[in-house]
Formats: structure tokens, C-alpha cells, sequence
């Protein structure tokens, strides 16, 4: 997933919980410079700002930045796990 992606994904969060960027700097106490200076820049903040951000939009971190629900993150995890079991299977019929 590109950076500009994590961005546009924040930004749908944002407008969907009717906040504007300076709004979501003042409830997760992060600076409104320092979260356009990363956006300008392309930048990931570091986990703990990125749930300082989740937690003042009500929303997990997969959410707010993936624009994936943790429903979602689950059905992708459970089928990621089902091909790597069968591609298990395979490997051991190869061998």
C-alpha cells in the first residue's frame, strides 16, 4: 500500500466522523503541523501517534489507516491462512 494511500484512507476517516484535520490534531494532541508535515511528506507517523489519531477518531488503527475493518481483517487473515495450508499440503505431496 503506497503512503499517499494511508493518507487519502485518514482522510475518508476523518469525514466520515465530520472532523477536520485540526480538530483530529486537538483530540489526539498531536501538533496540526507536525501531522500536514508528515501528509506533505508522505510520511507514516510512529505507532504510538498513529494510535493517538485511531483512538481520537473512535476507530482501530486498521481502520483509520487501511480503511479495513476488523471484520474484514479477519476474513483476509483466515483465507491467507487456508492457502498456506494448502500450499503445505502441495510442498509435502512434492516431496
Amino acid at each position: 500500500m503506497a503512503k499517499n494511500e494511508i493518507w487519502t484512507n485518514l482522510d475518508k476517516a476523518i469525514e466520515t466522523q465530520r472532523m477536520s484535520l485540526l480538530e483530529l490534531a486537538e483530540k489526539s494532541d498531536i501538533s496540526y503541523d507536525t501531522i500536514r508535515g508528515w501528509r506533505a511528506k508522505g510520511r507514516y507517523p510512529q505507532l504510538d501517534d498513529a494510535k493517538k489519531m485511531a483512538d481520537a477518531l473512535s476507530l482501530g488503527i486498521d481502520e483509520t489507516f487501511y480503511g479495513m475493518e476488523q471484520t474484514e481483517q479477519d476474513t483476509l487473515i483466515d483465507r491467507l491462512l487456508e492457502a498456506e495450508k494448502k500450499l503445505n499440503a502441495i510442498k509435502e505431496i512434492l516431496n
